[in-house]
């Protein structure tokens, strides 16, 4: 620090301040360089995320319409399930009265596994094979 005798006056220009630091070109050079690689892996980073959003926008699609079929086969099979339902309820009383007459249960005597063998017929093919389809 300058000391400064009496009468005299600091220049308005140094203010009691050091000059302004100035950078070696290399420095400078240096940041610039990182800088740029920096912006480059930002890009290259950014690259990756788009197309992944991309991927997952297409499996989320998919995953979509997989859905929606299952739940359009699911409302074609509900008078299956509940045809099945109604037959499954039946078969406790289908075996005491086998019993009761002395029938049996066996393999022979079983009937298909056929809505038409049981003596009901179901408005889809996808409920059994082998029924008569409406």
């Amino acid at each position: 620090m300058q000391v400064l005798g009496p009468g005299e006056a600091v220049s308005p220009k140094s203010c009691g301040r050091s000059p302004p630091f100035h950078p070696p070109p290399q420095d400078t050079e240096a940041r610039r360089s990182r800088a740029l690689q920096r912006a480059a892996e930002e890009r290259r980073r950014a690259s990756r995320q788009e197309a992944e959003a991309r991927r997952l926008r297409a499996q989320l699609e998919k995953l979509r319409r997989e859905r929606e079929e299952l739940q359009h086969r699911l409302q074609r099979l509900e008078p299956c399930a509940r045809l099945l339902g109604q037959v499954l309820e039946l078969l406790p009383e289908v075996s005491a009265l086998r019993e009761a007459w002395g029938l049996g249960t066996t393999e022979q005597q079983r009937p298909a596994a056929s809505g038409t063998a049981l003596g009901v017929h179901c408005w889809s093919a996808d409920c059994m094979p082998g029924t008569t389809t409406y």
